[in-house]
């Protein structure tokens, strides 16, 4: 069977924990999460380029929210594709420690500089790659630094759709559809930001 075949056919489907854990809880102490990483920084530190080489993932997602920072305050944005379609954000896994077997797998979410549309929203952005790199980065056999690094670009602003939405996603025991709804709410300006032509 040849090589590119076999590695696509063992790739899976699996529940993951979101974040890595940084610390160990001690009694009253709780664990802190790395949730999103810079993906420069996955290509240049060393610890996170031991996972790049041999732990990618992709994370499956149809949209994701975005906070503007407006004053002491923030503002949601429901992104997406314009065609709706699902697509996926390169990711970082790591398994269970040995001594917790029974723990799910964690994962993070690596991150880009902002694209055009997001830019006026927030200045990084998840790290979506083309369905083309799908292949690239999901090769166990692949490990230049250089080409995986080339599929971690801010994703083309024409394929995608931000939209304010209701600040009720703020609360994490609010869940419910209404929270994709978009919002009749004007973006705020930013003193001096440039008129658009």
């Amino acid at each position: 069977m040849d090589q590119a075949v076999r590695a696509a056919t063992d790739r899976q489907v699996v529940w993951m924990q979101w974040g890595f854990r940084q610390t160990a809880p001690s009694a009253g102490q709780a664990s802190s999460l790395l949730i999103n990483l810079r993906a420069e920084t996955a290509l240049e530190h060393p610890n996170f380029r031991r996972l790049l080489e041999a732990h990618r993932c992709l994370i499956l997602a149809d949209g994701f929210y975005e906070w503007e920072k407006i004053g002491s305050g923030s503002l949601p944005y429901f992104v997406h594709r314009w065609d709706d379609r699902p697509f996926g954000m390169a990711g970082l896994w790591r398994p269970p420690d040995l001594a917790q077997p029974w723990l799910l797998p964690e994962c993070v979410v690596l991150t880009t500089p902002a694209n055009a549309l997001l830019r006026p929203i927030h200045d990084r952005m998840p790290a979506l790659l083309l369905p083309e790199d799908y292949a690239l980065w999901l090769d166990p056999e692949q490990q230049d630094a250089q080409k995986l690094g080339q599929a971690l670009q801010p994703y083309p602003d024409e394929l995608l759709e931000a939209y304010p939405v209701s600040q009720r996603i703020n609360s994490a025991d609010y869940d419910q559809p209404d929270c994709l709804q978009p919002q009749n709410r004007p973006r705020q300006r930013r003193l001096f930001e440039e008129e658009e032509e």
